[in-house]
């Protein structure tokens, strides 16, 4: 949709006040600041209860559903495109292409990628959700040819990590500060005079103030 890698990196790079030269380092710290929020985070204890009410709040992240797409104006035309598609599903994209009005998941064979489950149950029904199916629907004024390619689960026992970085996300931030403030004073940072001093409390260089008078 940006048009290209470079324009896409040039917007991510202005909607957070960054050249895109600068970009790439701003990524790195991010990712990494995330690496060891998770990582301090997985050694707070976490009982089983609030586990399961965690993976159950946000089950979406969890259960997911790979969907593609066909959408049109005309019932009469999504009817058609719903009928040979069932009579051929390897046609989907291909029937994506020459009719769907959605061109950007038109580009990609009609895949829109991976839905929550309980949207797509909240759309069609629970008994309309099976795997492999492909089912009409009527929204917003277009209608939408649905195929249901496959379902992506995450059991509660392989998602603890992710479940911790969730419940502890508003202590996260402090477990991090801390950590890096340790580190600091262990390692016992030093900084050029000429620059300020280092505050070990808010991790900043602070300017000095001159104690030298010039002449006026």
């Amino acid at each position: 949709q940006a048009g290209s890698l470079q324009a896409l990196q040039q917007q991510a790079a202005e909607s957070v006040g960054v050249t895109a030269k600068q970009l790439p380092g701003l990524i790195r710290l991010t990712v990494l600041e995330q690496a060891l929020s998770d990582a301090l985070v997985s050694t707070l204890p976490a009982t089983a209860a609030q586990l399961k009410a965690e993976y159950h709040k946000d089950i979406d992240q969890f259960d997911q559903i790979d969907v593609a797409q066909i959408a049109v104006s005309s019932k009469s035309l999504a009817t058609h495109i719903l009928s040979l598609a069932r009579k051929n599903v390897a046609s989907f994209p291909a029937l994506a292409h020459q009719y769907s009005q959605d061109q950007a998941s038109a580009a990609n064979g009609g895949e829109i990628g991976s839905v929550g489950r309980s949207q797509v149950v909240s759309l069609l029904g629970t008994a309309k959700t099976k795997i492999g199916t492909i089912q009409l629907l009527h929204t917003q004024g277009e209608y939408l040819v649905l195929h249901l390619i496959s379902r992506h689960t995450v059991p509660l026992s392989q998602a603890t990590a992710q479940l911790k970085s969730n419940l502890y996300a508003s202590q996260a931030t402090a477990l991090l500060q801390k950590a890096l403030s340790d580190e600091a004073t262990k390692l016992g940072v030093r900084v050029n005079p000429r620059y300020g001093r280092w505050d070990v409390t808010t991790q900043t260089v602070l300017a000095v103030k001159s104690s030298i008078s010039l002449p006026s």
